[in-house]
């Protein structure tokens, strides 16, 4: 479903999923999840939260219709989508069961990004329209590849209502207001929404909007069904400008804002194979009689007796459970049982007496196939489990400007809450003190001169640039950032750097994953005789027989009077084996602590950061990416980040990537683009199983936008770099019908993975109403591969999964 997520994201993309099981041949590779176009998101098992997503704006708001609010535990953060495609993103909402950017789509031009570097944020580039951010990549290419430059643009909130062509508010139409006079109220309309927009935990709090809802259902024939939600609104908000005595323009904002929604608590994976087999089993009948050593005439045993209990054979192993012991050796036989057993077929005696062995084993071993079924089959199941999540924060920026410069400061704080008993006490203590955390202000020197309320617009891009852990609860975050303001003969394309720097506390999701696997038989037929041998009698005729007991030989050959009985009979019975492996990913939310700062241009940007989480396993990391692009249309990208005590989810990662457009004419555009990722150190053990790692790509992708058409195609190639993703080729196409409809579909001709979806539609439909209403549906068909059967075949499955999504604005 689109909906829950802990980065809180308000906007839906289209899930998908990919499974992990540890084994030889997984049945379901765990695998970070890619949104296969935008008919499709990817879900999977969880990739590193680590990765943050940000939002960086456009100076047109009017260029694109909406903003993903979601941020995801893909883990690896991945950028929003941008452009026209929006309304194709779905609103780029989370699934209910994995995080916002778990589920946002991907661009079909991006070079891979590692999943804690560029993934996280987009630049302000405004002279160079962005890749449209539709993926072409599926749940099996590991870390998401992000939007090489993301074109930083807003929702279409601030929009609606406006014609296309209408101008956009200035950055700000500050008067030079009195020295010393109060605080004057504004309209938040009056500024740009690069000034009034705030990001937090992936959601862009626009300045004109007060609420936001999405409810939706996700299901399918191999899944649980789960409904969803997230929501939130806003209140209290205050935007306000005033002098100081020291000709500084001070420009106040603040707003409270309430959010909910639901979140993954635990993911489990069943898959079931059924192999067809013929199960082979024996059953040893003898007997030993002879006279007793102690002279007296009598006749004893020689072996003790030892009897298969056949009540207590186990249905699901056909194997006995309890062999009862019956006599001993040196028992004296008595009369009724002598004469019993030399009666014709085997015989342990009378009167209650039981003498010999008589075992019955109906599992000895098995082999493939039978008469009754051609070949194996395999079923798979998903069961997701969500809890409520909460949260309430307080967003503070103040902007203050003098006559050359400007500094800008936020706060962000509050309480959130996973409503989950079994997450960490010490996250209510972090809530509970979360409002005490002081808000930072900025400072820029008194001057002779008028402030200059020119500001420059990378100031905002840069503080929204901020690196948040992406699926992460803000709990506190407080950063600063200054730049020079622009001279009456400078513009936006020559504007000079901006930094930012900030601290942010907050609660990212911790995956612990926990691994069974079983096997029985089912369906068994009647046993059926494949051989029967052997005979009975006494003196010569004695079929021979050697019985030793604790260290004591004794032979039919050299005992007096010896009589013995020796059976042997083979059978079989056709029955199915039935292997089932399950996968249960238990996610929990623990403290984390980090440190970001970036400089801003304006057409690229280099992050820095570094942090630690709490968990079963305290984690620290530090990392720095850059990405830019040209005028001209060629964009770059290129990150480290590295990791103490790596895991699966979390590691140490290199990506760089290029992409260059090529113009065509009017909307008409050409993009190719290329990149890798290489997962330095991924953690692939589960448990004491080792897995095969999925965080290394390289990939190939071109997109060609003609107008309101779209298609893309995509290559990653497989193999080239350690704990590398399967080789895969995805095509996909959007069209965008009118400004309320748009679909989109993929398809992936030829891939390697061990699980990936195969083609998908999605559509969103924008229906009429005062609560600007937006239709979702999506349809995704994926492929799982098992391997072969016992006998040979291919063994596969497929499932079909339906989202339906009602988002609502006001």
């Amino acid at each position: 479903m689109g909906l829950s997520t802990p980065a809180w994201g308000s906007v839906v993309a289209l899930p998908a999923e990919a499974e992990g099981l540890p084994s030889p041949v997984p049945p379901d590779q765990t695998v970070p999840a890619q949104a296969p176009a935008a008919a499709v998101a990817s879900a999977t098992s969880p990739i590193s939260p680590e990765q943050a997503a940000t939002v960086a704006f456009s100076p047109s708001s009017t260029e694109s219709a909406s903003v993903p609010s979601g941020a995801g535990e893909n883990t690896d953060g991945r950028s929003h989508a941008s452009g026209s495609v929006d309304a194709v993103l779905l609103e780029g909402e989370a699934s209910v069961e994995y995080p916002a950017a778990q589920t946002v789509l991907e661009s079909a031009i991006a070079p891979p990004c590692p999943p804690s570097d560029c993934a996280e944020a987009a630049i302000a580039a405004p002279a160079v329209k962005p890749l449209p951010r539709v993926s072409t990549q599926a749940s099996d290419l590991a870390p998401p590849q992000p939007e090489l430059m993301a074109q930083p643009r807003f929702s279409r909130s601030p929009t609606a209502g406006r014609a296309s062509d209408a101008p956009v508010a200035p950055v700000t139409e500050l008067e030079h207001r009195p020295q010393g006079a109060l605080p004057t109220a504004i309209e938040p309309g009056a500024l740009s929404p690069v000034v009034t927009s705030i990001p937090i935990d992936g959601e862009l709090i626009e300045a004109g909007q007060t609420g936001q809802a999405a409810v939706g259902v996700r299901l399918g024939g191999d899944r649980s069904t789960n409904l969803g939600f997230a929501g939130r609104a806003v209140f209290d908000r205050t935007l306000e400008s005033s002098t100081t005595a020291g000709n500084i323009t001070v420009l106040r904002q603040s707003q409270r804002l309430l959010r909910g929604q639901t979140v993954l608590r635990q993911r489990q994976l069943s898959i079931t194979r059924q192999d067809p087999v013929t199960v082979l089993g024996q059953q040893i009948q003898t007997t030993l009689l002879a006279d007793c050593l102690d002279g007296s005439g009598a006749v004893c045993t020689f072996t003790p007796g030892l009897v298969t209990d056949r009540d207590r054979i186990d249905p699901d192993t056909l194997q006995p459970t309890q062999i009862d012991q019956t006599s001993n050796v040196g028992d004296v036989v008595s009369p009724a049982s002598l004469a019993a057993i030399q009666a014709p077929g085997f015989q342990g005696g009378a009167e209650g007496q039981a003498l010999g062995l008589d075992l019955y084993f109906p599992n000895t071993t098995t082999l493939a196939g039978n008469g009754r079924a051609a070949g194996g089959t395999a079923q798979r199941y998903e069961q997701f489990d969500t809890v409520p999540a909460i949260a309430y924060s307080e967003l503070l920026q103040t902007v203050v400007a003098n006559a050359n410069q400007a500094a800008l400061a936020r706060t962000i704080r509050g309480p959130a809450v996973v409503l989950d008993a079994d997450q960490p006490v010490v996250n209510l203590a972090l809530a509970a003190i979360a409002l005490l955390l002081p808000e930072v202000q900025p400072f820029v020197p008194n001057s002779a001169a008028p402030s200059n309320p020119n500001l420059n617009q990378g100031l905002f891009f840069a503080a929204n640039n901020t690196r948040i852990p992406a699926n992460s609860l803000t709990l506190y975050q407080a950063g600063v950032g200054s730049s020079a303001t622009l001279s009456a003969a400078e513009t936006e394309q020559n504007a000079p750097w901006a930094n930012f720097n900030a601290v942010w506390l907050g609660l990212s999701p911790v995956t612990e994953r926990s691994y069974q696997a079983s096997r029985r038989f089912a369906n068994a037929g009647p046993p059926r005789t494949l051989l029967a041998a052997g005979g009975e009698g006494g003196g010569l005729n004695a079929p021979p027989v050697l019985s030793v007991v604790n260290g004591e030989t004794f032979a039919s050959s050299s005992l007096s009077n010896a009589y013995t009985q020796n059976y042997f009979t083979l059978f079989a019975q056709e029955g199915d084996r039935l292997d089932r492996f399950v996968q249960t990913d238990r996610i929990s939310y623990h403290p984390h602590l980090s440190l970001t700062g970036n400089v801003t241009g304006e057409s690229s940007i280099f992050r820095y950061y570094a942090g630690t989480l709490a968990g079963p396993t305290l984690q620290a990391y530090g990392g720095a990416n850059v990405q830019g692009q040209t005028a001209a249309g060629f964009a770059y990208q290129a990150g480290l980040i590295g990791y103490i005590n790596p895991s699966y989810d979390r590691y140490s990662n290199l990506s760089a990537g290029v992409s260059q457009r090529l113009p065509l004419g009017d909307r008409q555009n050409l993009t190719l683009g290329t990149g890798f990722n290489w997962a330095l150190d991924q953690n692939t053990t589960l448990q004491d199983i080792e897995q095969q790692g999925q965080g290394s790509d390289v990939t190939l992708q071109a997109r060609l936008e003609l107008g309101d058409f779209t298609l893309g195609a995509t290559q990653v190639v497989g193999d080239l770099l350690p704990n590398s993703q399967a080789s895969r080729t995805v095509l996909d196409a959007v069209l965008t019908l009118s400004p309320d409809l748009t679909l989109a579909g993929f398809w992936a001709p030829f891939d390697n993975a061990a699980s990936a979806p195969q083609y998908g539609l999605a559509a969103n439909i924008a229906l009429p109403g005062s609560l600007s209403p937006r239709l979702i549906v999506s349809w995704q068909n994926t492929l799982y591969r098992y391997g072969a059967d016992l006998v040979g075949n291919a063994l596969s499955t497929r499932s079909n999964t339906v989202e339906v999504l009602l988002k609502l604005d006001w």
